[in-house]
């Protein structure tokens, strides 16, 4: 897929599954009910965009040779997002606000969760290896009880 510009649109149903948004833009974007499953969103820019009912399980976000730049999700406000399984390397979710939100087996590594707000409940831990969570406010829950 060539590169897009989807900016300050409203998406609603959309599904981009299996496909490559890669260097797309998704700035001030609003996205209810879309499906980016196993979909390829490296260097994507998803700032300030407002996510509602997503399910981006297995989405790649994380930057490559050809897409060296990191997603961009900071101020991106997020409720019952599926993230389950995603890689998301590097990215940047700086105040990213989530509410619902599924991290399961995700790959956080170096990502920037600068005043980030993250919860939601877990059946699997995130990997945040390396992840600068300066000042973030992450309430994610497992069964058991268990939290980060």
């Amino acid at each position: 897929m060539p590169v897009q510009n989807f900016n300050e649109l409203a998406l609603v149903g959309n599904n981009f599954s299996g496909q490559n948004w890669s260097g797309s833009t998704f700035f001030k974007t609003s996205l209810t009910n879309v499906q980016f499953v196993n979909t390829q969103l490296r260097g994507t820019d998803f700032r300030e965009s407002v996510w509602l009912n997503v399910n981006a399980s297995g989405a790649i976000f994380a930057p490559n040779t050809t897409f060296p730049a990191v997603a961009n999700l900071s101020l991106a406000t997020l409720t019952n997002v599926n993230l389950s399984g995603a890689n998301l390397r590097r990215a940047n979710l700086t105040k990213i606000n989530t509410s619902d939100i599924n991290l399961s087996n995700a790959t956080l590594i170096d990502a920037i969760l600068v005043e980030a707000n993250l919860s939601g409940e877990q059946s699997e831990r995130p990997n945040l290896t390396g992840a600068n969570l300066t000042r973030a406010n992450v309430a994610v829950y497992f069964p058991g009880g268990e939290s980060c």
